[in-house]
């Protein structure tokens, strides 16, 4: 949802666009950016690269990976 709605959200000439809600998307996803690759790290996988919306990484076996990351809650 967050990534469907963020660009609008920011436009400066959307109808409906709240540049505040555009600045806490961008506050929530970094911090969620930020918890995940801890998470990844502390479990012995490499972070290669983040940004906005994904974050690359390389280890096995991911289904653990995924398993943790599911368990976070955004808010």
């Amino acid at each position: 949802m967050l990534v469907t709605c963020f660009g609008y959200t920011g436009y400066r000439n959307a109808k409906f666009g709240q540049i505040q809600v555009h600045e806490r998307i961008t506050e929530t996803t970094r911090e969620l950016l930020m918890q995940i690759n801890e998470m990844a790290e502390n479990m012995g996988y490499e972070v290669l690269h983040g940004i906005v919306d994904y974050l690359w990484i390389i280890g096995e076996p991911i289904s653990s990976f995924k398993e943790a990351v599911r368990g976070i809650r955004a808010f």
